[in-house]
C-alpha cells in the first residue's frame, strides 16, 4: 500500500514532466503530427516513467537502508537493460 500511495501522490508530477518531455522530444524528432498518435507517444511515456517510478519504490520498500537500496538497485537496473531488447542487432 505504501508504494501504492506513492506512486498515486506523485502522478501530477510525474505526469506534467512526461507530458513536457515528450513534446519536446516528439516533435523535434519530426515523428508523426497526427494527434491519435502522439496521444499514443504520451500515454507509453506516462507507462514507462510509472513503471520506473514503481521498480524505485519497489526497491526503496524492500531494502533496509540506502546502501542495501543502491546495491539492490544497480544489478537489477543492469539486467533490466541487458533484456530490454535495446542491445539486439536489427541487421540479423
Amino acid at each position: 500500500m505504501l508504494a501504492l500511495a506513492l506512486l498515486l501522490g506523485a502522478l501530477p508530477f510525474v505526469m506534467i514532466i512526461g507530458v513536457m518531455f515528450n513534446t519536446i522530444v516528439y516533435f523535434m524528432a519530426g515523428l508523426n503530427p497526427d494527434l491519435r498518435t502522439y496521444g499514443i507517444s504520451i500515454g507509453l511515456c506516462f507507462l514507462m516513467i510509472m513503471c520506473g517510478c514503481f521498480v524505485g519504490c519497489f526497491i526503496s520498500v524492500i531494502s533496509p537502508n540506502s546502501e542495501m537500496a543502491m546495491l539492490i538497485f544497480t544489478p537489477t537496473l543492469m539486467t533490466m537493460m541487458l533484456f530490454s531488447g535495446l542491445f539486439i542487432n536489427v541487421g540479423n
